[in-house]
């Protein structure tokens, strides 16, 4: 529907992103919680995200992959951390080997995604908090704003199918 919005908050050491999606909270939720619509939109063209194991519960886990166009593998792991079913869950998102031993060289990230009924809309807010400012700043240097802002594009086109 409308671009996405990004706030950086260099003492609370977080990034806060809000959009607002002409769809309902279940189509949201499925979509950020079910494999099969993560590898749709998840990550920024021209890679695909492959998911090998998600378990969407608390304590559970999504393994997965972005795959890039010259055949580049970029493994990552979320612990899901806090689950409150068609309204909020919290997760830490984390770069890691194929095994799924997390690469303490690359930063870490904490989740917060929420939705909001506004008006037979839904207004979604993720907060991402880091360990440190310099986390932050990688993350922003790795080009976060620009592949997140694909994703939730694609997803958009996703939701409008």
């Amino acid at each position: 529907m409308g671009k996405a919005t990004f706030a950086h908050n260099k003492e609370q050491k977080n990034i806060t992103v809000e959009k607002i999606y002409n769809a309902p909270i279940n189509k949201l939720w499925h979509a950020w919680t079910n494999s099969q619509m993560l590898d749709q939109w998840w990550g920024p063209e021209p890679w695909k995200a492959i998911t090998k194991s998600l378990d969407f519960s608390k304590n559970g886990y999504w393994h997965y992959y972005m795959a890039g166009p010259n055949g580049e593998k970029q493994w990552c792991w979320v612990d899901y951390l806090n689950i409150i079913p068609g309204k909020e869950f919290t997760g830490r998102d984390s770069f890691c080997k194929e095994t799924g031993v997390i690469d303490k060289k690359l930063p870490s990230t904490t989740w917060h995604v929420k939705f909001e009924n506004i008006n037979n809309k839904t207004k979604m807010i993720v907060t991402l908090s880091f360990d440190s400012t310099d986390d932050m700043d990688k993350m922003i240097k790795m080009g976060f704003e620009q592949g997140f802002t694909m994703g939730l594009e694609q997803l958009d086109n996703l939701l409008k199918a």
